[in-house]
């Protein structure tokens, strides 16, 4: 783990995760949505 805490390519790393992120936040909002959605129709 601490051997390669030296050589990060950050820049590639960053934008991937926020790929990632905004993938992983679009489907738990449509989770949450579909979870959410009967309880506020009942």
């Amino acid at each position: 783990m601490q051997k390669n805490s030296g050589n990060r390519p950050l820049a590639h790393t960053s934008g991937k995760n926020k790929k990632a992120k905004e993938k992983f936040l679009w489907l738990w909002r449509k989770l949450t949505n579909y979870i959410t959605t009967p309880y506020l129709k009942a």
